[in-house]
Formats: C-alpha cells, structure tokens, sequence
C-alpha cells in the first residue's frame, strides 16, 4: 500500500520506529527546535487517521505506536 505522507511526517514516525512508543512530548522533545504542541499533535492525529500510528491511553496521556 502507498502512504502519502509529508516530510513532517515522516519526522515523527522515524521518531516512533526508533521508539516503539511516545508520548506527544515525547515526540516534540525528539524533535528539533521549531516545533510547537499543536503541530506534533496534528501530525500525530494525521498519521492515525491514515492508519499509520495507533493512539492508546487515557485523554491526558495518550501514548502513540507506529503500526508499520
């Protein structure tokens, strides 16, 4: 299957295949300077929706796990 995905996000999911599991702060603590919540958890939210990333936790701490 083909995946189009931006090169913003391909950041984040080189950031879950190295791993396994994160946080969105986690995430944005990985990332470089530049990056702010609302936009790690648009990315993030992105690539669930395209069936790439799973969300799991409770609303306060969710946790996200690539799926490729």
């Amino acid at each position: 299957m083909d995946y189009k995905i931006s090169d913003s996000e391909w950041k984040v999911m080189e950031i879950l295949w190295e791993k396994g599991a994160a946080t969105q702060s986690e995430v944005m603590d990985a990332l470089t300077e530049g990056w702010n919540k609302n936009t790690v958890y648009t990315f993030l939210s992105r690539l669930e929706h395209k069936g790439l990333v799973a969300a799991e936790g409770s609303p306060k701490s969710v946790s996200y796990t690539h799926l490729t």
